[in-house]
């Protein structure tokens, strides 16, 4: 499970991407269930909650896991992104990272074999109007169900992601991501099955437009600031303070 933490933290920065082009402003709530499918039940399964926050160029990525709570402000008109570690009052300021041209190539040939296959299902999630397809990989099947009134996704792995993949570089995108990369639609319900069985799901659990406060983007009062300590410094593995640990 913390595989999947760790790449839906990172993709802070690129998720909101979808809503900016929409002009979209108010909140977006995500979760994420999964486990590993070599593992017991017990031992490696859990549930992320992820509130994004967007208003104009600014948005806000507050993630809980493990009983963890991360986030992350980016303004994209200044090019700079604050790290929130909740946990403990703490916060950090760096600038964007530039996306290397090459960072969607480690998934693209995997992705571009993957047919997506659109089926004759539609329902209405959070008030929009969603199409379920499928995608299927051997003996992986992945179900979305995806609206074309939000935009493009742009991708939760890596593919573009500066930060998930630390020193090794960003891990290609999952197959489905790579599906629907050229495609304006953003999934409200992605369901991922591996021999007929659930392995995890991510679904949208509320999609809500309204006006967002300015002090919504900017760090609590009484915080610590650590941005002039961890400047130049390096993380290693990309890995944020106060995000949850590896099992």
């Amino acid at each position: 499970m913390h595989k999947l933490i760790s790449s839906f933290l990172l993709s802070a920065l690129l998720v909101p991407a979808a809503l900016f082009a929409d002009g979209f402003e108010g909140v977006i709530n995500m979760k994420m269930t999964g486990r590993d499918p070599g593992a017991a039940k017990s031992s490696n399964s859990g549930e992320m909650v992820m509130l994004v926050t967007v208003k104009g160029s600014l948005s806000r990525v507050d993630t809980t896991a493990q009983g963890h709570s991360v986030g992350m402000i980016t303004d994209r008109t200044k090019q700079q992104m604050t790290i929130l570690m909740t946990d403990q009052r703490m916060f950090m300021v760096r600038p964007i990272p530039a996306i290397p041209a090459n960072a969607a190539a480690g998934g693209a040939a995997k992705g571009s074999n993957l047919a997506l296959e659109k089926t004759g299902v539609t329902e209405k999630i959070n008030g929009y109007d969603c199409t379920k397809y499928v995608v299927k990989d051997g003996n992986r099947t992945t179900e979305m169900w995806v609206t074309d009134q939000l935009g493009a996704f742009p991708g939760i792995g890596g593919g573009g992601n500066p930060m998930a993949g630390g020193r090794g570089g960003p891990p290609p995108a999952s197959g489905w991501e790579e599906a629907l990369k050229g495609k304006d639609f953003f999934p409200m319900r992605v369901s991922m099955l591996q021999d007929g069985k659930e392995m995890g799901r991510l679904e949208v659990t509320l999609v809500e437009a309204h006006p967002v406060e300015d002090s919504t983007f900017t760090p609590p009062e009484g915080w610590q600031d650590l941005s002039a300590m961890m400047r130049g410094m390096a993380i290693p593995g990309g890995m944020i303070p106060g995000m949850p640990g590896r099992n």
